[in-house]
């Protein structure tokens, strides 16, 4: 349970951001929801400045009355009828449809009000100016037409139809004449479910006159998020009995060939051009799919009214806008200070082409939330990367995963969340490594004080960096087993008290266990004055006989050392086997130990007790001798059928290794000749050899043992007894 622990506790935390960005971060109203989609909101612009500019369908160009139309036709900006002459200009260059961002929302007013209309009651009079000198009347006139600013844009602007000039839902506007709003909203709205579009109760508009004279209206009203970036358009405003269309999609119908019937609005879903055509919103607005301020063709107005480069305008949609001395400008992923007729030419290319933004429904964003945390909680947690390195090169490579499919989706069109799931892999991966930390920290100084005292520092420490060594059941290891034990313990204990006899076993098992340890042995437990070690278990190894054997040779001079400072007539015997072993957690649901099982285990506590019976200090099994390296040497000591064992088993004794030697026997080539020859039952050479070899070594208990059998076959005429095979049956443990 508690390794599982942070594992759920991140499960938690990413199924809370996934809530927080399928619901709250899209309408943000708390403190994390406003962070939250602020984030999206940036990293939205930052995968638009990755993706690049994108070219725009062609159909869109922007007449900019820019600061070269400033200095060199002031006219432009100053007077109705230098407006006109642009008009008129795009209209001849073959522009199929025109939209104005600017307002005429004030009567030209040249003159004084009074002065004006006098003047034009007297030249309106088709016998006021007879009698008046020919220069008089002819200024007169001129002034007449000066005052008639408002009459010539108005005739300009129906002659180029079709035109669309803006409409923009603002608290400094009024209410629409019933005519006005006509023009100005859509032709059908089919009903659906949501919200009803946000009120405009004033507008700001043109004067009836020139929209009278247009024929059509559009809103320029930009929804700018809260960090004041155009990502969006209003595609729709209720104004009186009236829902207000906007200019992109009155210049892209128009543009297209239909007629106001032929456009509607789909509250919530989309807007229809056509009867076969829907292009998708969101809410209430057109999410901007970015092309970049260079992707449409842009022609200054005074290049325009001279003529310069107009066939870029032929069967255009063709938008006017404002954009000297950074007027009237937005902010964009792109551009900081894009004009905001780039603007309105994004969307009416959008919807030509039909690919605005698309935002992803809410469950694919909390499903991707779900997927990115809980990939960053596994890697996190304890079944991820061990090392740090590797956590956090796999924790980044999740993250990157996800920024992959962000920018991805963006290259289709589509919005998927990149800051919720971002998100949900910092916190759930910080949430799960602090937990984990913290839990795995307890179980780590768990599993140090478990086995500190039982096992060489370094092999503890790969304990606790893997703990599925310890895996309750166990695991076969291949593993190398000891066994040790004072010889004649229980004449030495009745000679002393009972703390007596404890502060001798400290005394003794202390270098022992050092010995075990210092060749990452496992001591597996103790039994009275006994020690049963392991090598190759917890953590496996490939040298775990080589291990064993070293240790055995270190409690040989540790023994050596006790008998000059503990008791003079301390001995021990050491067995040493090799073999398939189950290693693991054992026991019962109330207390279990670290422990292994198997034949080999009990093989290796026969050949300990076998060595008071040869006399030798260490007894080694086959495969344990076949494991060890040159740098070992042995003699052959008997084949031999332990009780509880039917199958037999070469045993030997460990006579030196690195640094350390045991036994010297002299002329041991004669005694691996006898046994040779007793095992083939050729008992003579055995005797021959034996005898050579106990002329030299008189006090060795082997070579008496075999000198014995030996005798008692010479008894029996050195006949080889049926099935003779050189075993000899040990029926006592």
């Amino acid at each position: 349970m508690k390794a599982a622990a942070p594992l759920w506790i991140g499960v938690v935390v990413t199924a809370l951001v996934a809530g927080v960005v399928a619901g709250p971060a899209r309408a943000p109203t708390g403190l994390l929801a406003q962070s939250l989609g602020q984030l999206e909101l940036w990293s939205l612009d930052a995968r638009f400045v990755a993706r690049g500019p994108r070219p725009a369908s062609g159909e869109v160009v922007v007449v900019a009355l820019d600061d070269r139309t400033l200095a060199g036709a002031p006219a432009l900006f100053e007077r109705r009828a230098g407006f006109a002459g642009l008009v008129t200009a795009i209209k001849a260059a073959g522009a199929r449809v025109i939209g104005i961002d600017a307002f005429f929302a004030e009567p030209e007013r040249p003159l004084d009000p009074a002065l004006a209309r006098d003047i034009a009651a007297v030249v309106d009079d088709d016998h006021a100016l007879d009698d008046t000198p020919a220069p008089v009347a002819a200024l007169l006139r001129r002034v007449r037409d000066e005052t008639r600013g408002d009459d010539t844009l108005a005739a300009a602007l129906e002659a180029a139809r079709p035109v669309v000039l803006a409409v923009h839902a603002s608290p400094e506007g009024e209410r629409l004449e019933a005519g006005v709003r006509r023009r100005a909203r859509y032709g059908q709205v089919i009903p659906g479910e949501g919200p009803p579009p946000p009120a405009a109760e004033r507008v700001l508009s043109s004067l009836s006159q020139f929209v009278q004279a247009a024929g059509a209206l559009g809103l320029v009203s930009i929804d700018l998020d809260h960090d004041e970036v155009a990502r969006r358009v209003a595609v729709a405003r209720v104004h009186d009995d009236a829902i207000l269309a906007p200019l992109a999609v009155q210049v892209a119908a128009r543009h297209l060939g239909l007629s106001p019937a032929q456009v509607g609005l789909l509250p919530g879903r989309g807007i229809a051009l056509g009867s076969d055509v829907v292009v998708p919103t969101v809410g209430h607005s057109l999410l901007l799919n970015h092309r970049g301020r260079d992707a449409f063709t842009v022609r200054s107005a005074l290049d325009v009214i001279e003529g310069r480069g107009v066939e870029a305008l032929r069967d255009k949609a063709v938008l006017v806008g404002y954009t000297y001395l950074s007027h009237d400008v937005a902010a964009t992923p792109f551009d900081r200070t894009s004009p905001g007729v780039i603007v309105h030419a994004t969307a009416v290319d959008n919807l030509l082409q039909k690919d605005p933004l698309r935002r992803a429904p809410a469950w694919l964003d909390a499903l991707v939330t779900l997927l990115a945390g809980l990939l960053a909680t596994v890697v996190a947690g304890p079944r991820g990367p061990r090392r740090a390195l590797s956590r956090g090169l796999a924790l980044l490579l999740v993250g990157g995963v996800v920024v992959a499919v962000g920018q991805a989706s963006l290259q289709q069109g589509l919005w998927l969340a990149l800051a919720g799931p971002l998100l949900a892999v910092a916190l759930s991966s910080t949430t799960t490594l602090v937990v984990s930390y913290a839990t795995e920290g307890q179980e780590k100084r768990r599993l140090r004080q478990a086995f500190s005292r039982y096992m060489a520092p370094e092999l503890v420490q790969e304990i606790v960096e893997n703990p599925a060594m310890l895996a309750l059941g166990g695991a076969r290891r291949e593993t190398t087993l000891l066994f040790s034990d004072i010889r004649g313990f229980t004449s030495v204990s009745e000679t002393m008290t009972p703390e007596d006899l404890v502060r001798f076993l400290n005394r003794y098992l202390t270098p022992m266990t050092q010995a075990v340890l210092a060749e990452r042995g496992f001591v597996d437990k103790y039994i009275g004055d006994a020690i049963m070690a392991v090598f190759g278990a917890p953590a496996p190894s490939t040298d775990h006989a080589v291990r064993a054997l070293s240790a055995a040779l270190g409690m040989h001079k540790a023994l050596q050392g006790l008998r000059a400072s503990l008791r003079a007539d301390l001995d021990c015997g050491v067995g040493l086997n090799s073999g398939d072993v189950v290693a693991g957690n054992m026991g019962s649901a109330e207390r279990f130990d670290y422990t292994v099982i198997g034949d080999a285990v009990n093989l290796a506590s026969r050949l300990e007790g076998l060595t008071k019976r040869y006399g030798v200090f260490c007894v080694v099994g086959e495969r344990t001798v076949a494991a060890a390296s040159s740098a070992f040497s042995f003699r052959s000591l008997d084949l031999v059928r332990v009780k509880g064992r039917q199958q037999p088993v070469a045993i030997f004794e460990l006579l030196a290794g690195p640094g350390h030697v045991v036994s010297a026997w002299h002329r041991l080539p004669d005694f691996e000749a006898g046994v040779a020859a007793f095992r083939r039952g050729d008992f003579a050479a055995a005797r021959a050899s034996f005898a050579a070899f106990a002329a030299d070594n008189p006090d060795d208990v082997v070579v008496s043992l075999y000198r014995e059998r030996l005798a008692a076959l010479a008894e029996q005429g050195d006949v080889v007894p049926a099935g003779f095979d050189g075993v000899f049956d040990h029926t006592e443990k």
